[in-house]
């Protein structure tokens, strides 16, 4: 199974676009799980990342600080291209 971690921080405008980027993650996949994290997400986000050796999904920079063996994937970018389909 291939995951994913994504973070986003979710505020009024960003609610909406979260939705549908996990709207579309589920389509292709059953695998997608969402983790609700109280304050700074990042240490979650990196332990789920390397447990599942999955990439991360985010615009956070700090990430790529990490050594992540998934690596970073920007979720402006996939937003972006989810929005051209």
């Amino acid at each position: 199974m291939q995951y994913s971690t994504v973070q986003l921080s979710i505020n009024g405008q960003s609610l909406l676009i979260f939705q549908i980027l996990i709207d579309s993650l589920q389509r292709f996949s059953s695998s997608v799980k969402v983790c609700v994290v109280d304050g700074d997400a990042d240490p979650a986000v990196i332990t789920l990342a390397h447990h599942y050796r999955c990439p991360v999904v985010s615009d956070d920079n700090d990430f790529l600080l990490c050594d992540l063996q998934g690596g970073v994937i920007s979720a402006r970018q996939m937003v972006e291209q989810i929005c051209r389909l």
